[in-house]
């Protein structure tokens, strides 16, 4: 079974965003309308707001100013009277609406449906509300997914003793059509959204839908807060993706380190083990002549020597110490390098 969320957002005629019939017939166009498709647009109803209060309460207002004896007491202009007064709203415009623009765009087959629906909620509104005078009512098909405005005047005709017989009041309309507040949080509005998203619920049953109630807990919000709303849910996600693609590149990383540092325990290994050369293929023992090799060792005693001599030289030249006694250097025995003919005597003694 399809599955649609319900919305149904209230908003008034003095606050910003609130109503806005013009918007509403397309007499200015914002940047999320789709001009060639203003065309699909249904329009159930466009009346002028002043020219609805005339037919409402024109006759209760000339039957008021009569009984006046005072000038300041009477009202010239009845729609005026309201819209610049505090303590009523000149009118109300109600955004109705099933799926959202990700789950039935326009021109999708949910779309679609979602059109349906919308044309069946809005044919009994009036009926529902008879106190609920609807001056402008329009299903747009321009946006990104279908949804209806329904502007209204909320008006009472009963239990006014001083006044205009017939008049504004959302809260008398309301109670006149029998919603009467059981407390402070169950008031006359309340219960009259309640049953509005009850009949949006009903109308799914009657065409195969269910509610899918992802929206049930939140809180009614304006159109404007509800795409900031939006839009923060595709920020959420995309911070989302970044952070799962930021946990990958850390695993990565730590794998690249785990690799670094058994490479490095692999060259420590090496630089310790001994070297082991191979040999040339051309490579041939050869045997060094004895001469050659005692030469050689004569020419390293002599070397030894030499430096010997030197530490020998070294330690003469060196300065006292602050006490005033010699540094002493570690002593290796010196003997002086033998002559040619000390050195012919030497084995002649050893012969004898």
């Amino acid at each position: 079974m399809e599955q649609f969320s319900i919305s149904f957002t209230l908003g008034k005629a003095a606050a910003p965003h609130g109503a806005n019939p013009n918007h509403n017939n397309r007499r200015f166009t914002a940047s999320n309308v789709d001009e060639k498709r203003i065309i699909d647009n249904i329009i159930f109803r466009q009346q002028d707001v002043r020219d609805a209060y005339r037919q409402l309460f024109d006759r209760a207002l000339q039957e008021y100013n009569a009984k006046q004896k005072r000038r300041d007491r009477i009202i010239p202009d009845y729609y005026l009277h309201i819209a610049e007064s505090k303590r009523e709203e000149a009118f109300y415009e109600i955004v109705v609406q099933f799926g959202d623009s990700e789950t039935s765009p326009c021109g999708s087959a949910r779309g679609d449906q979602a059109k349906q629906m919308l044309l069946s909620y809005m044919r009994d509104f009036q009926r529902r509300n008879p106190n609920l005078f609807v001056f402008n009512a329009v299903l747009h098909m321009d946006e990104a997914s279908p949804h209806l405005h329904i502007d209204f005047i909320p008006f009472y005709t009963k239990g006014r003793k001083n006044g205009l017989r017939k008049g504004v009041s959302m809260k008398a309309a309301l109670i006149e059509q029998g919603f009467r507040p059981r407390s402070p949080k169950e008031n006359q509005l309340v219960m009259w959204e309640f049953s509005e998203r009850a009949e949006m619920e009903r109308v799914l049953r009657v065409h195969g839908c269910e509610r899918d109630d992802r929206e049930v807990h939140r809180k009614h919000l304006s159109v404007d807060v509800y795409k900031m709303h939006k839009e923060s849910e595709k920020i959420k996600r995309s911070v989302d993706a970044l952070l799962s693609v930021s946990a990958d590149a850390k695993t990565q990383v730590r794998q690249l380190q785990i690799e670094i540092a058994e490479s490095r325990r692999r060259i420590l290994e090496l630089e310790a083990a001994p070297l082991d050369w191979p040999r040339h293929e051309n490579h041939v023992n050869t045997q060094i002549p004895a001469d050659t090799f005692f030469a050689s060792q004569c020419g390293l005693q002599r070397i030894a020597e030499s430096c010997s001599e030197m530490r020998y030289f070294a330690a003469f030249c060196t300065p006292s110490s602050p006490s005033g006694s010699r540094i002493e250097f570690p002593q290796t025995a010196y003997t002086r390098p033998h002559t040619d003919t000390e050195t012919t005597q030497m084995r002649t003694n050893s012969a004898i």
